[in-house]
């Protein structure tokens, strides 16, 4: 029996982007106990994909890369995370609370926690050093990834606990996607 054929849209909304891209930021905090947001243009192009249709971004994955660092803060907390819409500002006090009330916003997604805990040991303090990868896969079994219609996603930071800023690396896999515009509409308003 032959194997069923599907139609071009069933992954990309019609767009045929079956080959994903890649983003990737740098981003480091500005200090500790704070907040630092990068706003991050997405690569859609402006003009519409049809009389009836958009085109916006569907992500696929997305990897959070702490790099190797000498750690000798104690009982520190990292956070990395991607959001559609932020009302943080670089700056802003960052404390625990505030990171699980970020993560557990409706806009926020692949939200990355790391947690480090020194000792002192005769008197000193022993340092880590560690370099840690977060991945997460934001398709369902089908394939399709998580719909973005903003033009930009946030790329936030936090560090709480610690006495230095730290650097983090996101890398997010996309490709385009064909949206009605009902749909389109519907996803964008849900997202600001």
């Amino acid at each position: 029996m032959p194997g069923k054929r599907t139609r071009k849209d069933t992954l990309t909304g019609g767009s045929g982007d079956v080959k994903p891209q890649q983003i990737t930021i740098i981003h480091s905090s500005g200090g500790p106990n704070e907040f630092t947001v990068s706003p991050v243009l997405l690569p859609i192009s402006k003009i519409s994909a049809g009389k009836d249709r958009a085109t916006i971004i569907e992500l696929l994955k997305v990897e959070f890369i702490y790099p190797l660092q000498n750690f000798g803060d104690f009982s520190t907390v990292d956070m990395a995370y991607l959001t559609t819409s932020t009302s943080r500002v670089d700056g802003d006090v960052a404390t625990t609370s505030e990171m699980v009330v970020d993560a557990g916003s409706t806009r926020s997604m692949a939200v990355s926690f790391h947690n480090r805990y020194g000792s002192i040991i005769g008197g000193q303090s022993a340092a880590v050093s560690e370099e840690l990868d977060h991945i997460y896969d934001l398709t369902d079994g089908n394939g399709n990834g998580l719909l973005v219609a903003t033009d930009f996603i946030y790329f936030v930071t936090a560090n709480v606990g610690g006495t230095g800023s730290i650097s983090a690396v996101v890398k997010i896999l996309y490709r385009l996607f064909e949206a009605n515009l009902t749909e389109y509409i519907g996803i964008l308003q849900s997202q600001i």
